[in-house]
């Protein structure tokens, strides 16, 4: 079973020569909404954290109407899956199996998902993709084919049928949008039979999740950060000496 603080623990803002120079790990807005994505399938617990160092640079689910929005949408999708939750809950007591697994535990006959380092399932169902990085709005994801005949992978929050190489189920690459709020997950067709309570919330809160995306909810406010870069504090310096260096032998020359 796993937690995690949303957004991350450890901040590090220290500064030195009077503010002059600043070694920061901060979060921003987009961290913490990837995150909370990503927490709300892979984690037992949907929670936050102020952090280590809470300040004004660092972005809190409270900072702004967007991070409300997306906080309190993708805490409806944690809790849409509880029935789905509680089951697999169960099979980690029993078995040891975690929540959150490696691809490969469930599909051990593909040898492609042995090298998958950045897809995640919870459980046997639900196959997630998260974004790692700032700016990304698309990411391929790799989808097996499904083990059961006559399943496929359904795309969340679309709800659109997987369609791979002309072929309906998986077996392939995709390449999808990913934009903040519409994190690249699928499910398995089958998981309607299997687990009708959970998939008649999870895709109530897929329409809704839809509908403030396409309103504009989740959009990260423009911050524009005042503090002094260090590692482009440390260029300046290095120009700004090759610069005298330079100066230095040229007067020399000319003495």
């Amino acid at each position: 079973l796993t937690h995690s603080d949303i957004g991350g623990y450890t901040m590090v803002e220290r500064c030195v020569l009077g503010g002059a120079i600043c070694m920061y790990i901060t979060r921003d807005c987009e961290l913490l909404m990837r995150w909370a994505e990503m927490s709300a399938f892979t984690d037992a617990m949907f929670r936050t954290h102020l952090g280590s160092g809470p300040g004004p640079y660092q972005a809190q689910i409270f900072s702004s109407n967007a991070s409300k929005a997306h906080f309190s949408a993708f805490a409806r999708v944690h809790q849409s899956l509880c029935e789905y939750r509680t089951s697999l809950v169960k099979e980690a007591h029993s078995s040891g199996l975690p929540l959150a697994r490696h691809p490969m535990l469930e599909f051990p006959e593909d040898a492609k998902t042995i090298a998958l380092e950045t897809q995640v399932m919870m459980g046997p169902e639900i196959m997630l993709a998260p974004v790692l990085s700032p700016g990304i709005t698309s990411v391929a994801v790799y989808l097996p084919s499904p083990s059961r005949e006559g399943e496929w992978w359904v795309r969340w929050p679309t709800l659109d049928k997987v369609v791979l190489e002309g072929k309906e189920g998986g077996g392939g690459v995709i390449t999808v949008r990913a934009r903040v709020g519409e994190p690249a997950v699928f499910f398995l067709s089958g998981f309607k039979e299997r687990h009708p309570d959970a998939y008649k919330s999870f895709v109530a809160e897929a329409t809704r999740v839809t509908d403030r995306l396409e309103h504009g909810e989740f959009q990260c406010p423009r911050h524009v950060d005042s503090r002094v870069d260090f590692i482009k504090l440390l260029q300046i310096l290095g120009f700004t000496v090759a610069v005298a260096v330079l100066l230095h032998c040229a007067v020399k020359r000319m003495m």
